[in-house]
């Protein structure tokens, strides 16, 4: 039988993950940082939106080097490392599910805002303020966490015996039947909190937006334009940001969907032969792929579709380029 090394599928796969995450880590990286760096700049600090998006940029930046990493070094240098130490086994696995599931639904809660604020704009100042987004915040980051800390007692390493008579540790779920079933139920737990529900919510979250603002500028265009033929300043900065928002969300939706739809066939996809093995490597090598790509994106976004963003980026290296010019003087 043809090993699973020489299948075509299995080498693409590998490919994948050696040239793709040192791409998503350095855009990553660079990109959640500045953004942090933007969002908490005095004059942004009192949005609760940029409170959102700077938790979501932390979240990111979790998922990237906690799950993204570990899978370059895998397949690049043929290290797990969360075969090397029992504490990384089960920090590694908590930290990631708390990333992708935090990420998700800091998203949701922005996004919750922003409906409130386009079709209650009235009650929006009592809603979307600061103090609330950070209960929200401390709210989801909670609950998230105590809902993974099962990991803690459910993974450890596992010794495998070799034929030379020494061991092997592995991280891997432990012998423990009762958490076993519980994984199985764990996987759809996951992927609604993750995926579906997000997914869902966006859908009729920007549907609605979406719906509202078209009605809006018709009902604009019925009327007299100001003399100045601009709108206000308020109004601009709220369509930008909820523009920019519904981006975001799609993007989500392209990219979270294959990894959710692979994760419902799996258990029922069967493995006869090494090349089904290596067809189904490759795949799962994709969506993981685009699934991190949606953690790497949102600054990029951000920066095509707010010109208030780009606004403040292009200050920020104006300001820190006049500063070493000064420096050096």
């Amino acid at each position: 039988m043809t090993e699973i090394t020489e299948y075509t599928e299995h080498k693409i796969a590998v490919i994948l993950w050696k040239l793709f995450p040192p791409m998503c880590l350095g855009v990553g990286t660079f990109g959640n940082i500045l953004t942090i760096i933007i969002l908490m700049q005095r004059r942004n600090r009192q949005s609760s939106t940029a409170i959102y998006l700077t938790a979501l940029a932390v979240a990111d930046l979790l998922v990237l080097w906690a799950g993204l990493l570990r899978q370059w070094i895998k397949y690049t240098f043929e290290t797990d490392l969360v075969n090397l130490s029992v504490i990384w086994c089960k920090t590694q696995v908590f930290l990631v599910y708390i990333g992708f599931q935090c990420s998700s639904w800091f998203l949701v809660a922005v996004t919750s805002e922003r409906f409130i604020a386009v079709w209650f704009p009235h009650k929006a100042r009592f809603v979307c303020n600061p103090k609330n987004s950070c209960v929200i915040i401390v709210m989801i980051t909670s609950f998230i966490v105590l809902l993974n800390t099962h990991w803690y007692y459910g993974f450890s390493l596992i010794s495998h015996s070799k034929n030379n008579g020494t061991d092997d540790f592995y991280c891997e779920n432990i012998d423990d039947d009762d958490y076993n079933t519980f994984l199985v139920k764990w996987d759809w737990v996951d992927l609604c909190l993750t995926s579906l529900i997000p997914m869902t919510l966006f859908l009729f979250a920007n549907c609605s937006i979406i719906f509202i603002m078209i009605k809006r500028k018709k009902s604009t265009l019925n009327r007299i334009a100001p003399l100045n033929g601009t709108a206000s300043a308020p109004g601009r900065k709220m369509s930008q940001m909820t523009v920019t928002l519904v981006i975001v969300n799609i993007v989500f939706i392209v990219c979270s969907t294959p990894i959710s739809i692979h994760i419902i066939k799996q258990p029922y996809t069967a493995e006869v032969t090494n090349q089904d093995t290596a067809v189904l490597e490759l795949w799962w090598a994709v969506v993981n792929c685009l699934a991190y790509l949606n953690n790497t994106l949102n600054f990029v976004l951000y920066f095509l579709s707010g010109s208030r963003f780009r606004e403040q980026v292009r200050a920020l290296f104006r300001r820190d380029s006049s500063t070493t010019v000064t420096e050096m003087s």
